[in-house]
């Protein structure tokens, strides 16, 4: 396999599974879970699948501002964002500008 037909697998694969991160958090609030849920780090690394947890609340904090990604702790960036928070487990960056 190539390297830009396996990028664009993984790119493939990676949108599916941020696709499914509100259903999955849905659900995760339907059960009332109240511990750290895991998570797929949304930094620009293409071949990054680190696991990030953090709790629902932390989650819809998210989920709130549409330009705010959430990444590994430390060295994960997305192009275009600095980070806004920075935890032990888990780092909100974010966009300046809807177009970046």
């Amino acid at each position: 396999m190539q390297a830009n037909t396996a990028g664009a697998v993984i790119r493939a694969l990676w949108g599916q599974q941020c696709a499914r991160l509100p259903r999955i958090a849905e659900k995760a609030h339907e059960l009332g879970w109240s511990f750290p849920v895991p998570f797929l780090c949304e930094c620009s690394h293409i071949h990054c699948f680190a696991r990030v947890e953090l709790t629902l609340e932390a989650y819809d904090e998210l989920r709130a501002h549409r330009q705010r990604y959430l990444t590994a702790p430390r060295r994960h960036e997305v192009a275009g964002a600095f980070v806004i928070e920075q935890e032990e487990t888990f780092a909100f960056a974010e966009k300046l500008h809807a177009g970046d």
